[in-house]
């Protein structure tokens, strides 16, 4: 009886731990979530920095231009275009780099996820095993299932 008794209370700790993974994989997937919430935040900041800095960079030019009677020279505008160029493929590759993020997060949450419900049917499985092997499980089972 006591074997039976043992039987009961793992049953009960493999339920138990079942749960709590399941809590966890959720809980690390809002983590990754939050993290990659943080990543695009930041990136957006780095768009709006670069662009920042291509309009202080271009405003410079064209006050040293006027200044030395260059205005309307091809220089300024190669030089101003060039900026632009430089500010636009800064940009781009910031949104490359942030959908790549993205897409790393999104493959570790549901791998995350997976994980999480294998832990689930390896838990199911023990349980099962003990049920076919041990003989204090046979026993419960036997007293489960007869009724």
């Amino acid at each position: 009886m006591a074997a039976l008794g043992f039987a009961v209370a793992s049953l009960f700790a493999q339920g138990a731990s079942l749960v709590q993974q399941k809590k966890a994989g959720k809980e690390s997937a809002k983590a990754q979530e939050l993290q990659q919430r943080i990543a695009e935040v930041q990136a957006q900041r780095s768009k709006r920095k670069v662009a920042r800095e291509a309009r202080a960079q271009r405003a410079r030019i064209l006050n040293q231009a006027s200044q030395t009677g260059g205005l309307g020279s091809s220089s300024v505008a190669t030089g101003t275009g060039n900026l632009q160029t430089e500010a636009a493929s800064a940009t781009a590759f910031i949104s490359t780099q942030t959908g790549l993020a993205r897409q790393a997060s999104e493959a570790n949450i549901q791998a995350t996820e997976l994980k999480s419900g294998g832990a689930v049917f390896g838990a199911v499985g023990g349980v099962a095993g003990k049920f076919a092997g041990d003989e204090a499980f046979k026993e419960l089972g036997a007293t489960i299932f007869s009724k």
